[in-house]
């Protein structure tokens, strides 16, 4: 078939191997990186999670954030927030990496971050924004502005030597040099995390697949396009380089720029002032080339793509032909080794002993393909704009762009991200059963909470009348508690021992040696209480309003005892498109709330959901046990059922587990006995004087720290607690 007009002839081999290409294509399988990093739970959780399914959606998102932030703390050696674009950050943008929401391919986002950590480690990071303010002042003063920096001062004079201080050119093509010292650089720091953290390297090839070695960059190199002396043909021809597809003889004097950046020279620079250096010394050859190729109306190098290419399309027969000669020139000058070829080039040919003709050969060979025609039809499908979309991609890896290389999360997966960061929402799993689940903890409740979890929050006018009269029998019963306020002290002189009496001294002149004293002081240990109500469905109506006028008592009552902490939380399941999750919400901690917390959002409150019982203690047991240490701690519980509920979970078939039967009593039967070998006191109330079926699998899970209340008799029990506390045993120090 013919050749289309819009194809090139194939390049050839290319001569030098000192190519910049540090990494190479993966061939790797999608997410192979992730295996080692992320859990099968997380993993499946993303990938099963649908768009309108937030919340599991940023469970993941938060899973996957912690881990790349492990590599980032690891290849950066200094503190680095990793945070998603969307979420609210206040870090200096030096010190944080943003990730995309987008993490569909984990390894290359990996990848990514490792490459960004690397200029926290490795680069000057304030350069180029500090050449763009003088190249800038200059242009506005029209003469050359300097910086007290001696190394910054020779680039910005030599820039603008190369120009001849032609200030709008100057502003023009700054962001080209900057682009090429970007490249540089990022080949630079790349190469020396590579060797620092060689294990790494999986995901540098995935980011570099993605971007340099992307199948219709190798398409394009290997076109028509880009091949008119401008500096937008020499960046796409440059900065692509390392990509299979590059021609060295696509442009005049092509190949001895990207001599001029071998990775020899590359590691050869310091840091990226030096880059800086080699970057513009391609500059200047890029722009001595591009002055043949003048825009009639401006008198300036084309810069401009559209009209950069106008030459080519209009004579694409005479350029075809111009390759061809030059071609040809080129055969003839390796035949006849022509002395205008470079020494590095003759110092290669002396070496291996090959003369140019058979290197010639030896290339052609390689082109002579059976599925030449096909690779032709393939080059024919590639566009402009294709090139221009990818190419934009790459400027802003360069360019650490953030807002264009990055997939914002969405108003409500920031928002439970934010909940995840600032501790508001935590996500915690049970120890003692062996599944991939996990619990939904809240530590408090504020307005993001009502708004990322509204099904839990119902306004009831009902509610709250019982909430403040449980307030007001909180005061009676407070009164009743001071009594562990009271501390008693008892002296006792004329002991042979003990600490000296000074009021005694004077008699020892008497004969007297009894001059000492014994103090014994008797006093309550602190007190910590976790009140924690059953906010399943079946409580919803008169047990649930009853339930919370005891609480709200006993909350206000403990307010009267000094140094005594009550923690007051609900426990249900959260209905969500794939399932339902354990949750726990604390809607009281006397360290942080007043009693008007429980006026303003008690009665907001709403029963929902399944009984998740012993799957919530277990997740919360490490934290019961650190509040409760040094205290006489009370874990008082308040249910009207038996253990039954579902929950997530992504390593099953089914998406979920059961958490129900015998395997549930047993294992909250488990955590409950934990609690007591941690000297705590359990008390679990069945709320009901119904469900006598209930009664025997409630014995089993609390054994004898079981008690079954009537919903009308809240004030009875809430006497009985009071009773209790009084009854602890008192300490006594004696000096």
């Amino acid at each position: 078939m013919p050749k289309s007009s819009n194809i090139a002839t194939l390049p050839k081999k290319n001569k030098k191997s000192d190519r910049p290409n540090i990494f190479k294509k993966s061939t790797q399988e999608k997410n192979a990186g992730i295996k080692f990093w992320m859990d099968d739970w997380s993993y499946r959780r993303l990938y099963n999670s649908k768009p309108e399914d937030s919340l599991e959606q940023i469970l993941s998102l938060y899973s996957i954030k912690k881990t790349i932030s492990n590599f980032v703390q690891i290849t950066s050696n200094t503190p680095v927030h990793v945070i998603y674009k969307g979420s609210q950050s206040s870090v200096d943008k030096y010190k944080s990496i943003t990730i995309s929401s987008d993490l569909k391919d984990f390894d290359s986002v990996v990848g990514l971050s490792l490459h960004e950590s690397s200029h926290l480690s490795f680069s000057i990071l304030d350069l180029y924004e500090t050449l763009y303010q003088y190249v800038e002042y200059s242009f506005a003063k029209k003469y050359i502005v300097v910086n007290s920096n001696t190394e910054i001062d020779d680039l910005l004079r030599r820039y603008w030597a190369i120009l001849k201080n032609d200030w709008n050119q100057g502003m023009q093509l700054f962001m080209d040099w900057k682009n090429i010292i970007n490249w540089l650089e990022d080949r630079r720091i790349d190469y020396l995390q590579s060797q620092r953290f060689p294990g790494y390297t999986q995901y540098y090839e995935k980011l570099y697949s993605n971007y340099f070695y992307h199948s219709d960059i190798t398409t394009g190199l290997r076109s028509k396009l880009y091949r008119t002396p401008t500096f937008d043909s020499y960046m796409f021809r440059l900065l692509n380089s390392i990509n299979e597809g590059s021609d060295d003889t696509a442009l005049p004097n092509l190949e001895k720029m990207i001599e001029k950046i071998s990775m020899t020279n590359i590691n050869n620079c310091k840091n990226n002032i030096d880059t800086a250096v080699l970057a513009l010394k391609v500059f200047e050859m890029i722009y001595k080339e591009c002055k043949s190729n003048i825009d009639p109306k401006t008198g300036k190098p084309k810069t401009d793509r559209k009209a950069s290419e106008e030459n080519q399309s209009s004579s694409s027969s005479q350029s075809q032909q111009s390759e061809e000669n030059e071609d040809s020139e080129k055969n003839d000058s390796n035949a006849n080794s022509n002395e205008n070829e470079s020494e590095n080039d003759e110092s290669e040919e002396s070496e291996t002993g090959n003369s140019g003709e058979n290197e010639d050969s030896e290339d052609d060979e390689d082109f002579k393909d059976e599925n030449f025609e096909n690779e032709e039809q393939e080059y024919e499908k590639i566009d402009r704009e294709t090139i221009e979309e990818l190419m934009g991609k790459i400027e802003d890896l360069l360019n650490q762009n953030d807002d264009a290389l990055k997939t914002p999360l969405n108003v409500d997966a920031g928002e439970k991200m934010k909940l995840l960061e600032t501790g508001e929402m935590k996500i915690e799993k049970p120890s003692e059963i062996k599944v991939n689940a996990h619990v939904i903890s809240i530590t408090g409740i504020t307005e993001n909470i009502t708004k990322i979890f509204p099904k839990l929050f119902y306004r009831d006018s009902t509610l709250e009348r019982f909430v403040i009269t449980g307030i007001n029998q909180g005061v009676v019963l407070g009164k009743k508690l001071q009594i562990m306020n009271d501390t008693k002290v008892i002296s006792t002189l004329r002991k042979y021992s003990g600490k000296i009496d000074q009021r005694l001294l004077p008699e020892i002149g008497f004969g007297n040696d009894k001059i000492f004293s014994h103090t014994s002081k008797t006093e309550f240990n602190k007190l910590y209480v976790h009140l924690t109500l059953d906010a399943s469905g079946s409580m919803r109506g008169i047990e649930w309003n009853m339930t919370m006028q005891m609480a709200a008592a006993l909350v206000t009552a403990l307010t009267f005892v000094e140094g005594a902490r009550c923690v007051v939380s609900t426990r249900a399941t959260y209905n969500m498109i794939n399932g339902e999750n354990p949750y726990n919400m604390v809607i009281y901690d006397s360290r942080k709330n007043r009693i008007d917390w429980l006026r303003k959002w008690w009665h907001t409150l709403y029963a929902t959901g399944n009984t998740p019982e012993g799957f919530v203690f277990d997740a919360l047991l490490p934290k019961i046990l650190a509040d409760a240490n040094g205290t006489d701690a009370f874990f008082i519980n308040l249910s009207d059922g038996s253990p039954s509920c579902s929950a997530v979970d992504w390593s099953q078939p089914r998406g979920g587990i059961d958490y129900e039967g015998d395997d549930a009593i047993e294992h909250t039967r488990l955590i409950v006995e934990k609690m007591v070998k941690n000297n705590i006191t359990v008390i679990s109330y069945f709320v009901s004087d119904i469900q006598q079926n209930f009664h025997h699998t409630f014995d089993r899970m609390y054994g004898k720290y079981a008690h079954y209340i009537n919903v009308i008799d809240m004030n009875k029990l809430a006497a009985t607690l009071n009773k209790r506390f009084i009854q602890r045993n008192r300490v006594t120090k004696t000096n």
